[in-house]
């Protein structure tokens, strides 16, 4: 976590002191948009995909909300265009239903990420006040908190007996028990993936539709019944970019 958050504040600091003297300058056609930064606060929906395999049954999964909050910078290479880095804090998860021979629980599984998201904006202007932007890029993240929380029984047939909690989410330890895997309460690490925006900004306000594509698999093969499963959230954020 601390490589990523030094990754992201470098990165800001170098292109904020690069391009520090240029608002101070008359603007030409020549001259780019200076270097700015972005500050927003939003909320997720978020749903895990393909959360079934053969070896386990779970329903459909479904979506739930959470919360972003981030910065970022904003790095004009040319007309229009834009490169930024940021930093994320991103709250993500699911609702599942595991159907095992042993396990019968629903369960609501929330993981907290820090993320640094890098990608391309080009904006459009619309008329004098407004202007439309859209960007592609990619993001990387890592797992730093979140809860699971679940209900239901468990137990062999005649044997059953409730079950439920609230579980912290642990990260990187392959060697979770039934209840941690068959709930998301063990997860990756490390989550990896694309990601879209389409936003209007007015002045310095922003008001972003984003959306995100995890690459990486949520859960252990060896440990778990849906090693497949991937991060899938769509996201409205707020912004002022300054």
């Amino acid at each position: 976590m601390k490589k990523i958050v030094f990754f992201s504040l470098s990165i800001l600091l170098v292109t904020s002191s690069a391009f520090a003297q240029s608002k101070a300058k008359p603007k030409t056609s020549q001259q780019l948009d200076p270097f700015t930064v972005i500050v927003s606060v939003g909320s997720n929906w978020s749903i895990f995909s393909n959360p079934q395999n053969s070896a386990s049954t779970f329903t459909q999964a479904k979506q739930v909300s959470g919360f972003n909050l981030g910065i970022a910078g904003n790095w004009p290479v040319a007309k229009n265009l834009a490169l930024q880095v940021g930093l994320r804090m991103t709250q993500k998860g699911s609702r599942v239903y595991a159907d095992t021979p042993y396990l019968h629980v629903f369960s609501t599984p929330r993981p907290l990420y820090l993320q640094v998201p890098v990608g391309f904006e080009y904006t459009y202007k619309l008329d004098k006040n407004f202007k439309l932007f859209v960007g592609l890029g990619g993001y990387i993240a890592k797992g730093i908190g979140g809860k699971s929380s679940y209900a239901g029984i468990a137990g062999q047939l005649g044997e059953e007996a409730s079950v439920n909690g609230n579980d912290k989410i642990i990260y990187g330890n392959p060697t979770s028990n039934l209840i941690q895997a068959e709930t998301f309460g063990n997860l990756q690490k490390i989550d990896y993936g694309v990601n879209g925006i389409i936003g209007i900004k007015y002045w310095k306000l922003r008001l972003a539709l984003g959306y995100e594509q995890g690459l990486a698999t949520l859960a252990y093969g060896s440990t778990s019944p849906n090693p497949d499963s991937r991060n899938k959230s769509m996201s409205l954020t707020v912004g002022i970019q300054f």
